[in-house]
């Protein structure tokens, strides 16, 4: 038990994942810009609504 955790731990079993399929490689870079896209609308809505009380 203590001899896996060990292994686990110092990452003995990964497997080298550079050949992966480029179509997974677009599908996280367009859930990536999504993502920073919907967190920046949020913001942008966040800082408005505070600034409009201010008027």
């Amino acid at each position: 038990m203590a001899l896996s955790v060990l292994a686990w731990l110092s990452a003995d079993h990964v497997a080298d994942d550079r050949g992966s399929d480029s179509s997974e490689k677009a599908f996280m870079v367009i859930l990536a810009i999504a993502l920073g896209g919907a967190v920046s609308a949020a913001a942008i809505a966040f800082v408005a609504s505070k600034t409009s009380l201010f008027q």
